[in-house]
Order: structure tokens, then C-alpha cells, then sequence
């Protein structure tokens, strides 16, 4: 049941992977981590290997996505509940746009 859920989510958000590497992907990152590395591997180019190698050897998530986006053009940021809200919120799009925690209500205070 969670990886239909997982697959519905990732499909919405143009990402399409097979049980098994999506499986082994959540037994080795957990599920945040294998989301981050779908989506960040499809963002930016860089394999979905080379993504778990930086990891591994101690890179945090969110140094990983400054290296990947330094620019910020892709819209990347450790936070995946752009994906992970099924569309309830926040859209692939919206969350490229700069639409994130920086935005989210209560974040802005005067």
C-alpha cells in the first residue's frame, strides 16, 4: 500500500520508477531519502547513484541540494513535501517557482 501511495505521488510529480529500485532505494535512504534522490536525480542530471555516494560519504541533504542548485534554478530544497502532498499544497512547479518554507505561512514574520 505505501509504495502505490509513493508511486501515485511520484508519478504526479513527473517521476516513474519500478517497485524494486524504489523498494531498495527506502531500504537504504528511508523514504524521504529515496524521494529526495528520485526527484533530485531527475532535476539536475546527476545519477541517482551519485547522489547516494555523496550522501553516504557524510554530505547532508541539504548541502547536497546548494551543490545541485546553487543557483537555485532548479528549485531544489531538502524539504519534499512538494511531492509527498499528492498535490495538496504545493505543485512541482510552485515549489520551483521559490513557492516553499520560505513562503509558508507563518515564516514571514513582521
Amino acid at each position: 500500500e505505501l509504495l502505490a501511495k509513493l508511486h501515485e505521488r511520484l508519478a504526479a510529480a513527473g517521476l516513474d520508477t519500478d517497485d524494486a529500485t524504489l523498494t531498495a532505494l527506502i531500504e537504504d535512504n528511508g523514504v524521504g531519502g529515496a524521494v529526495r534522490l528520485l526527484a533530485w536525480a531527475d532535476a539536475s542530471g546527476t545519477s541517482v547513484a551519485d547522489l547516494q555516494k555523496m550522501h553516504a560519504d557524510g554530505t547532508g541533504w541539504g548541502a547536497i541540494a546548494h551543490q545541485l542548485d546553487a543557483d537555485g534554478s532548479l528549485g531544489l530544497s531538502p524539504g519534499i513535501g512538494w511531492i509527498m502532498s499528492g498535490g495538496h499544497g504545493h505543485s512541482a512547479d510552485a515549489h520551483a517557482a521559490g513557492h516553499g518554507r520560505e513562503t509558508a505561512p507563518g515564516q514571514n514574520r513582521d
